[in-house]
């Protein structure tokens, strides 16, 4: 689990990302047609509430997802910690 999350919002700022980045990781950050893409990374010690609470208090959520690993990127992160431990 990477703790990565996608989060679509009607309108964001700089009040709104300064917010985000005092407890988490801001990887991007874009305009689309239906609002507006942020990806966030967070600590372990961190929940998804904790994010769509900050987010909830200078925006509208329009969607909210974990970004999970594919099969792929799984396989490569294995074999690369399989490769340290030997």
């Amino acid at each position: 689990k990477q703790h990565i999350f996608e989060v679509i919002i009607d309108k964001t700022g700089d009040v709104l990302e300064q917010d985000i980045k005092r407890l988490f990781r801001l990887e991007s950050s874009e305009k689309q047609n239906i609002g507006h893409r942020l990806v966030v990374k967070m600590d372990s010690q961190y929940t998804s509430n904790d994010l769509a609470s900050i987010i909830l208090k200078r925006s509208n959520l329009m969607s909210f997802r974990e970004i999970l690993p594919n099969m792929n990127e799984i396989f490569i992160h294995m074999v690369e910690k399989q490769k340290i431990t030997h």
